[in-house]
């Protein structure tokens, strides 16, 4: 697939910079037309199923020409990145892979503490303090029957606390799942 995927790009950098962005241009909006032309046949047939609306194709032409005016350069820059890994006997996995091990290693030295209480309590926590707070509002509407619901401190704080301790449970789990990883790369016994 990688290889197939590099002969393509070679093929259309070989167009030069302003045909082979036509080029590519031409062949991501004709796919992009497929599919819309795909869903719109599934529209008719299925009208409850909400698909791609037919004919709302202006705004993805528009994004994909964005695309295609940068495209020469970061096909070029893919193709001589995946050179200079080939040389070297690597390839992108293997990057990931050792992108990985040295950023974990810098969390892991500043300690679980800080980790799942600061990064995944704090600041998750914010992230998810309101869709929690939402829910919390919409269940207890719900179950009294629509009747006015009073946003109390106690309230706010039960949804802060809720959120924290949901936002460090999955940073837990992210840091015994990133310690297996770190493990089983950096150890080549295990």
């Amino acid at each position: 697939m990688k290889k197939s995927f590099i002969k393509l790009l070679k093929w259309l950098i070989n167009f030069g910079k302003v045909k082979g962005s036509i080029i590519f241009f031409i062949l991501t909006s004709a796919t992009f037309l497929f599919i819309n032309g795909i869903s719109t046949i599934f529209q008719k047939f299925f009208p409850n199923i909400p698909f791609i609306q037919p004919n709302s194709f202006l705004l993805p032409i528009f994004l994909i020409a964005l695309i295609s005016t940068n495209f020469y350069a970061r096909a070029v820059d893919y193709i001589t990145e995946q050179e200079l890994l080939n040389k070297k006997g690597l390839d992108s996995e293997d990057i990931r892979r050792i992108s990985f091990v040295r950023t974990w290693d810098k969390i892991r030295n500043a300690g679980i503490k800080r980790f799942c209480f600061y990064n995944g309590g704090v600041i998750l926590g914010i992230i998810f303090l309101l869709p929690i707070m939402a829910v919390g509002i919409i269940s207890s509407l719900l179950v009294n029957h629509g009747l006015s619901f009073n946003i109390t401190e106690s309230n706010i704080m039960f949804f802060i606390i809720v959120s924290y301790f949901i936002g460090v449970g999955i940073y837990y789990l992210k840091w015994r799942l990133n310690e297996r990883k770190f493990i089983r790369l950096t150890n080549p016994v295990n």
